[in-house]
């Protein structure tokens, strides 16, 4: 399952890069779901789950 929640997470990573409009409505959809991105019980899961929560919150308006 761990392997499934990395995917979604490099998943995300390529999507928060992409989004080039901070103010874009797709950050909304996740800002509900990064605390579990970083609070993910696989060590390797986490990694990812961290670096797609740091691409978030440097690039989405809604992270404040």
């Amino acid at each position: 399952i761990w392997k499934a929640r990395l995917n979604g997470y490099e998943e995300a990573l390529k999507l928060f890069q992409r989004i080039e409009d901070e103010k874009s409505p797709e950050w909304g959809k996740y800002l509900g779901l990064i605390k579990k991105f970083v609070t993910d019980s696989n060590a390797v899961a986490q990694l990812k789950g961290l670096e797609a929560a740091l691409a978030f919150i440097e690039n989405a308006h809604v992270a404040g």
